[in-house]
């Protein structure tokens, strides 16, 4: 999520052949929302004409998996991009899912006012508002690894030069708050996300080499001088050998919050 700084847009690409759209592809709701799915599934028990809003869908991997969850509710997945939305419907077209729908939307660019227009929405017949945000700081990996540590940092300098905050993920109940959510509906859920060696480097961030040598983040990092060519070359190669490793580790915290109306 943005920072109310300027004008900010999607810093790892919107297209569906860009590497973190691929990745996202491959994300799955029992996966990415196992925080929010007893939730979800309360509600559809008690609200028979339930709407679910997946704001930011991507590639529709996450969209058409809480469609299945809920069949007798419709469900919509917002996104920036057109490109990506037809990505996303031509996945629900391929699983058979027939109650999901895309649309595209302006890119969120101020935290606590986008908060308060999903609020508002949310609360309409007693509904829930459910976010889920990195903390990028918390990155950690095994094996240790000087030339990650340093690419890592010129990811997160490459965010915030674009006017994002890395931290997103513990701020989220303070920009709800400032939203107008009141404190006590609020409750907050912590996950650490695992990545290991499985032998399937598809599985294991295989796009993490393309996303630091190539496209808009790897511009973005040269262009504030974060890092070379050249050196971007060494850390998609430090990436590689990571994924190789069978004792490859990689973890990052992230902040989860509900909302209850």
């Amino acid at each position: 999520m943005s920072s109310e700084k300027g004008n900010v847009h999607y810093l790892l690409g919107v297209k569906p052949e860009d590497s973190h759209v691929k990745s996202h592809a491959s994300r799955t709701a029992d996966e990415e929302c196992a925080y929010m799915i007893p939730t979800l599934l309360d509600l559809a028990k008690s609200v028979p004409k339930l709407r679910l809003l997946d704001v930011g869908c991507g590639p529709g991997s996450i969209t058409c998996g809480l469609a299945r969850l809920v069949p007798g509710a419709e469900v919509v997945g917002l996104d920036m991009s057109e490109t990506v939305l037809e990505a996303a419907r031509m996945e629900a077209n391929s699983q058979g899912v027939t109650n999901v729908n895309h649309r595209c939307i302006a890119h969120l660019q101020h935290h606590v006012s986008a908060i308060n227009e999903l609020a508002r929405v949310s609360r309409k017949g007693g509904g829930r508002l459910c976010m889920r945000e990195g903390i990028l700081p918390t990155f950690m990996w095994y094996p240790l690894n000087p030339t990650l540590d340093e690419a890592w940092r010129a990811i997160m300098a490459a965010y915030e030069a674009n006017g994002a905050l890395t931290d997103a993920g513990r701020r989220l109940k303070a920009w709800a708050v400032e939203a107008g959510v009141l404190r006590e509906t609020i409750c907050v859920h912590g996950r650490i996300m695992v990545l290991r060696y499985t032998g399937a480097p598809e599985a294991l961030g295989a796009a993490w080499p393309a996303r630091v040598s190539e496209g808009s983040l790897a511009e973005r990092v040269v262009d504030i001088g974060a890092a070379s060519r050249e050196r971007l070359t060494e850390y998609a190669e430090a990436w590689r050998q990571w994924i190789d490793d069978e004792d490859g580790l990689f973890m990052l915290m992230h902040g989860q919050v509900i909302a209850r109306f």
